[in-house]
C-alpha cells in the first residue's frame, strides 16, 4: 500500500528489495503482488533501483517491465546444478563452496582503478597480480538504458496492459529507462576499459 510505502521513506530511498509471498499457496499471486510493489516504488520514487525476486521464471519479462532493475528467479540454476552432480562431480560443491555462508571466500567487485582507464584488460591483470590476492574473474560495465517500450510486445497480456497503464497513470510513459548492468568473464587481453568499469575477482573474506 502506498501508504506504507510512504511510511517507509520510499521517495528518499536509493535502493529497494521485494521478495515474494512464499505463504501464499498460489505462485501466480505472490508474484502479481511483487510486480504491483515494483510499479508502485517505481511510481513513488523513478530513480529507486528495485530488486525484484520471483518465483515463476515467465513472470521475468513482467517484471523488466515494471522497471526492476534487476531480478532472481527461485531455482534458476538448480537444473544444472544436478545435471552437474552427474556429469561433473565438483562444479556444484565449487558453487556452495563460495556461495555458502560459512564460506572463506567472496566475490568482491572494485572499480577500475583511475591510472588504468583507457588502459587494457592485460594491464588490469598485470595490476592485480601485484596488489591483491586472489582470482580475477573479469570485468563489467553501465551498458547504455534500455526503454520499456523496447520490452512490449505487440501482443499484449493483462500484466502488459496493467504495467503500460501504471505507468502512463505516474506521467513517466513507455520512453522511461534506467542503466543496465553487463559482465564479461575473462574479457580479451586487449579490452579497453573505461571510467564506468569495475572488475570482479575471489578472494578470501
Amino acid at each position: 500500500r502506498e501508504n506504507i510505502l510512504n511510511r517507509a521513506n520510499v521517495k528518499y530511498a536509493s535502493a529497494a528489495i521485494v521478495l515474494p509471498d512464499e505463504s501464499s499457496p498460489a505462485i501466480p499471486a505472490s508474484d502479481e503482488r511483487t510486480i504491483l510493489a515494483t510499479l508502485s516504488l517505481k511510481a513513488l520514487n523513478p530513480n529507486l533501483k528495485v530488486y525484484a525476486h520471483v518465483l515463476n521464471k515467465e513472470n521475468l519479462s513482467h517484471l523488466k517491465k515494471a522497471k526492476a532493475d534487476e531480478v532472481m528467479i527461485s531455482d534458476a540454476y538448480s537444473g544444472y546444478l544436478l545435471a552437474n552432480h552427474v556429469v561433473a562431480p565438483g562444479v556444484p560443491q565449487l558453487f556452495e563452496q563460495l556461495f555458502s555462508e560459512k564460506s572463506a571466500y567472496t566475490v568482491r567487485r572494485r572499480r577500475i582503478p583511475r591510472g588504468l582507464v583507457g588502459k587494457t584488460y592485460r594491464d588490469l591483470a598485470e595490476f592485480y597480480r601485484q596488489k591483491h590476492s586472489g582470482i580475477l574473474l573479469g570485468m563489467g560495465h553501465v551498458a547504455e538504458p534500455i526503454k520499456i517500450s523496447e520490452l512490449m510486445s505487440d501482443d499484449y497480456s493483462y500484466l502488459d496492459a496493467f504495467i503500460k497503464r501504471k505507468f502512463e497513470e505516474s506521467g513517466r510513459g513507455l520512453d522511461a529507462s534506467s542503466e543496465q548492468v553487463k559482465v564479461v568473464l575473462d574479457p580479451p587481453e586487449d579490452q579497453i576499459m573505461q571510467e564506468e568499469d569495475f572488475y570482479l575477482s575471489i578472494e578470501r573474506k
